[in-house]
């Protein structure tokens, strides 16, 4: 059991409509985080501890909401190398699934209570063979109140089968009710991605696959399953003409309000990078609309999409320099903005995703070590406005898979863990609709202040040539240059702005005339 409270690296005092943006992983120490809304502005982190890649833990943290670090555990699973690929809330407390790497793999979920104590970790075995797909990770995880559904995932390849197991969140796997759902040994398959439904049982998930052992043709896939069995399972083809590989899946699957389906992914381009796509469908898999989306000049790819209280889409990607890209869609997928994060003014060379609901107001979007807030008009700090991306109506090719599915029981051994010290932090960077200090020795100072447009600088370190970026008070940049002895603010509206060198990490507030 651990009692103690384990304080964040940085503990600001800001009431909770003045919302920061966090490093996550300011050591470098992390291969990603998934985030559990707990309500009222609590979260609960599952974090994939990457140690050297000799031994890899699983840490979680809850914390309360102004972030503070309210309890923790540091889990060494039970061989050195783990991959978390799933976490959910799970009765008091969370589950996590992924695989533990040895001379054995594991397909593996784990139980923790509230306090960060293993209740149970069980692993899949047998499923490392050709006969059985070679299914060595666990994909998928989805929990319904007091059970759970594990979707096996085949390590990064496609393979002509896939397994299905449930279980009780008190007590891990159920040795009947689970399924092998298995296609013609040329049409192979994975997923990556799903989600419930309405009905308890039922899920719709998502990956892609190829027809006729062609792995250079792979296309969308979408399968909906319930407690009995497969209810369908359809390849999307979304038109790739990658001049290598056309390479096609999705990477999100959202229930929407009105009981229909929104998928997000990624498809190869004959420019040998990615476009995107969205598309919707119904509750049987039906097309209701789909549409591409391009970048002029290079590649875009969709990784998350949440559906907004009045129905738009706000969609995560990344573009094909790496940079965070969010979009938002009208509910019939035509683009209303598109904005790049500018991460301090370098490239977030990472897949926005994670998107959720923020205490009381507002949005959270991640990054691979970024937590990022946005206001409930979707304004935030770091992000410019970037109109290059496109949107065409395309209507998929959608073709019926033929498959068995056939009951299986699972196999599963007890496994071996060890607990550890946490070692993850985290610190504020911007802060929204408020000065965030930063971590240089003295302050940044600006005068005259106010300014009738020429403004010099001050404080350890500021020096002729640095970048300097401007932003209005809702963190919007409006202004980016380098400066030299003085910067000119005679261009800008009268008002307040924020003054910030992105190498020192500091920030200032003036106000031009």
């Amino acid at each position: 059991m651990r009692s103690s409270i384990i304080a964040l690296s940085l503990v600001c005092g800001f009431t909770l409509h003045a919302q920061q943006d966090w490093n996550l992983d300011p050591l470098n120490i992390a291969r990603g985080h998934i985030a559990l809304g707990l309500g009222n502005g609590s979260t609960a982190y599952a974090i994939d501890r990457n140690f050297g890649f000799d031994s890899s833990y699983v840490e979680v943290m809850w914390c309360d909401p102004m972030q503070n670090v309210m309890q923790a555990a540091s889990i060494r699973t039970h061989q050195p190398l783990n991959f978390l690929n799933d976490a959910r809330l799970a009765g008091d407390g969370l589950m996590v699934a992924g695989t533990s790497y040895g001379f054995l793999d594991y397909p593996s979920v784990m139980k923790l209570d509230s306090l960060g104590n293993v209740e149970w970790y069980d692993g899949l075995l047998g499923l490392m063979t050709i006969d059985n797909h070679y299914q060595d990770q666990i994909g998928v995880l989805l929990v319904e109140g007091n059970s759970f559904s594990a979707y096996t995932y085949p390590g990064g390849t496609w393979r002509d089968g896939i397994y299905r197991f449930n279980g009780s969140v008190a007590n891990g796997f159920y040795q009947t009710g689970g399924h092998e759902v298995a296609t013609p040994t040329d049409v192979r398959f994975r997923i990556g991605c799903g989600t419930l439904t309405p009905v308890a049982g039922t899920h719709v998930l998502g990956g892609s696959g190829y027809m006729n052992d062609d792995a250079q043709t792979k296309e969308v896939l979408l399968w909906k399953m319930n407690s009995a069995g497969t209810s369908w399972m359809r390849y999307y083809d979304m038109g790739s003409d990658g001049p290598i590989s056309q390479v096609e899946e999705a990477a999100t699957v959202r229930l929407l309000t009105d009981s229909t389906y929104l998928v997000v992914g990624s498809l190869a381009n004959a420019n040998n990078q990615f476009d995107a796509f969205a598309m919707k469908v119904t509750t049987a898999g039906s097309v209701v609309w789909c549409r591409r989306y391009t970048r002029t000049g290079g590649g875009i790819q969709f990784g998350d999409v949440f559906e907004l209280p009045n129905g738009d889409l706000l969609v995560g990607g990344t573009d094909d320099l790496f940079r965070g890209r969010l979009l938002l869609l009208a509910a019939d997928g035509t683009i209303q903005w598109s904005r790049r994060y500018l991460s301090s003014g370098q490239p977030a060379a990472h897949l926005l995703h994670g998107i959720r609901a923020a205490y009381p107001e507002g949005y959270w979007v991640h990054s691979a070590r970024h937590q990022l807030y946005l206001d409930p008009a979707l304004n935030g700090c770091d992000f410019t406005d970037e109109p290059d991306i496109s949107g065409n109506a395309f209507t998929p090719t959608v073709t019926d898979l033929f498959y068995t599915d056939l009951p299986q029981a699972p196999d599963t051994l007890g496994l071996s863990w060890q607990e550890r010290t946490p070692e993850i932090s985290w610190q504020a960077n911007c802060t929204f609709n408020a000065v965030e200090e930063g971590a240089a020795t003295s302050p940044l100072l600006a005068y005259p202040d106010p300014t009738d447009g020429l403004l010099y600088l001050s404080g350890d370190d500021v020096r002729t040539g640095m970048p300097v970026v401007v932003r209005d008070l809702m963190g919007r940049e409006v202004l980016r240059t380098r400066y030299h002895g003085v910067l000119d603010l005679s261009g800008l509206s009268p008002g307040g702005y924020l003054v910030e060198l992105p190498e020192l990490q500091r920030r200032v507030r003036v106000v031009k005339h």
